[in-house]
């Protein structure tokens, strides 16, 4: 079982990626005036701050740990935004 921060460390570890802390007292109100401006888009970002703050628990499936999953990566690979 990984935090939230955990998988955010590994992740992190892996690209080479910078992890930033938004306190919920800036994220709550810009959700917020983001619903009047595009409500799909606020729901969209309510949701990813929900899975963000909160950690989840699901059964243990495969044979890898998720740290041996993101190590697996090639970078080179992966789709750039």
């Amino acid at each position: 079982i990984y935090t939230r921060m955990e998988i955010a460390q590994m992740i992190s570890a892996k690209t080479k990626g910078k992890i930033i802390n938004v306190p919920r007292i800036m994220v709550e109100p810009g959700l917020l005036f983001l619903k009047f401006i595009d409500g799909d888009a606020q729901a969209k970002l309510d949701y990813f701050n929900y899975v963000s703050t909160n950690d989840m628990i699901a059964p243990q499936y495969g044979k890898l740990s998720l740290r041996d999953y993101i190590q697996q990566f090639d970078l080179n690979q992966l789709p750039h935004g």
